[in-house]
């Protein structure tokens, strides 16, 4: 029985000593990159109520309570003391998202809360569509072109099928040119 509690004792002093947790890596230099951008969009050099910033990349964002899908999380300081702006591997998305991502965190750092407004960056759900246009644009080419690509394999998909009733002969015939037309409606849309 006291092995247990040995080993229970053991595990509290391993999690208190941080040891099980998530290693942090330092930012990206496409990270840092983006964290100097941001810096520079906000019209700083640094944040001026940090004493110093951490700048961590985890595996994972380690509190549920950052919101859903929140790709990085900063203090938000009050007074002059350490801050920390943390992205998350498995939430935050490359190109203008992550950018973005990190330019409403360094606002944080700046001393900035949450807007109501809709066009803010540091609104909590920043539009994609008003920062990102760029990135929308390139996201529905790509749908339209795999559209396209859908389609043509449907119509030839068609066509084969269309060889087959003609070949068709009996009973199945008429219900053959039936799914026929009926797949040439549903690809028209």
């Amino acid at each position: 029985m006291w092995r247990v509690y040995v080993l229970w004792i053991v595990m509290v002093l391993l999690l208190l000593a941080g040891v099980g947790k998530a290693q942090a890596a330092p930012f990206t230099p496409e990270l840092e990159a983006d964290y100097a951008a941001a810096l520079a969009w906000w019209g700083v050099s640094s944040p001026p109520l940090c004493s110093s910033v951490t700048e961590e990349l985890l595996p994972t964002d380690p509190l549920p309570t950052s919101g859903e899908g929140a790709g990085a999380r900063a203090t938000q300081p009050g007074v002059i003391q350490p801050c920390q702006i943390m992205a998350f591997e498995d939430s935050i998305k490359p190109g203008c998202w992550e950018e973005m991502e990190i330019r409403h965190e360094v606002g944080h750092l700046l001393g900035y809360g949450h807007s109501e407004d809709p066009a803010s960056i540091m609104n909590k759900d920043w539009s994609f569509v008003l920062w990102c246009p760029g990135d929308v644009e390139a996201a529905e080419a790509t749908a339209s072109a795999e559209a396209r690509k859908e389609r043509k394999t449907a119509w030839a998909t068609w066509r084969t099928m269309r060889s087959e009733c003609q070949r068709a002969a009996g009973p199945y015939r008429p219900k053959c040119w039936t799914k026929l037309r009926a797949l040439a409606t549903f690809i028209r849309g």
